[in-house]
């Protein structure tokens, strides 16, 4: 019998990794399946709704710092979401409307939170993977396959929780997520993002009706989460607010 050698051992290692390189997942029996932290097993490429639990969803984005964590200090994805929601309910924003704004980041905290910079990139490699030489209106117009799946889980969320799928990225939605993006980028990044371009919302700053904490811990912004999600109703407009969001054009960062 062969004597196993540690350069035998290191063969095998290296065969392995070359094998299965990238591929952690197939510890798994099903690679593409997520175990979720209530012990949910959900299907990243064709999730069923009923696996989708409120509690995984305000845990997954509370343990997701958004900027790809390049911030003064935590912010989770999960605060980010109820600043969305509450800036809704500030303009007047329908209850199904202020619940698609807290949801619209939901799938991140199953297929995990990319920054706007990669979604783009990865879009732009989409297309150029096809032989075109995108201009940014294609790459902006294009789905990528993290874009599809975030799509799928979206559908998946949407059914399991009572979310109006046509709201979670309607106008609204997006104005006020680029409103919640302007307010926390001032706050939170190094620079403020003075350099940013494309046009900015028209409100820059937090309304004196909003409580914006700026970086709770990740448990306090799961419960926030979760208080928002059971209590999805919407207060009586802002006066000076009423249909502010709705006049943006631009798209979803």
């Amino acid at each position: 019998m062969t004597p196993d050698t540690p350069d035998r051992r290191a063969a095998r290692v290296v065969a392995l990794t070359d094998r299965d390189r990238g591929l952690g997942a197939l510890l798994a029996e099903q690679p593409a399946q997520l175990e979720t932290s209530s012990g949910q097993i959900v299907d990243l490429q064709h999730p069923a709704p009923r696996t989708i639990e409120l509690v995984d969803l305000a845990r997954g984005q509370a343990y997701s710092c958004r900027f790809g964590g390049h911030v003064r200090r935590y912010y989770s994805v999960a605060e980010h979401a109820v600043l969305v929601h509450d800036l809704l309910e500030h303009t007047g924003a329908d209850p199904a409307t202020c619940r698609a704004g807290l949801f619209h980041d939901a799938a991140e905290a199953l297929l995990g939170d990319l920054v706007a910079p990669l979604k783009w990139a990865l879009r732009a490699e989409t297309l150029q993977a096809m032989g075109i030489t995108p201009t940014p209106e294609q790459i902006a117009a294009a789905r990528s396959s993290y874009d599809v799946l975030s799509d799928r889980m979206d559908a998946a969320i949407a059914a399991r929780h009572r979310i109006d799928l046509g709201a979670l990225h309607s106008r609204a939605v997006c104005a006020a997520d680029l409103w919640a993006l302007q307010i926390e980028a001032r706050a939170l990044l190094t620079s403020g993002a003075p350099i940013w371009r494309g046009t900015n919302p028209p409100r820059r700053d937090l309304p004196d009706t909003v409580t914006w904490q700026a970086g709770l811990a990740p448990d306090a912004a799961a419960a926030l989460w979760l208080e928002r999600a059971h209590t999805p109703q919407a207060r009586p407009p802002h006066p000076d607010t009423t249909g502010a969001l709705v006049t943006l054009k631009r798209a979803c960062p």
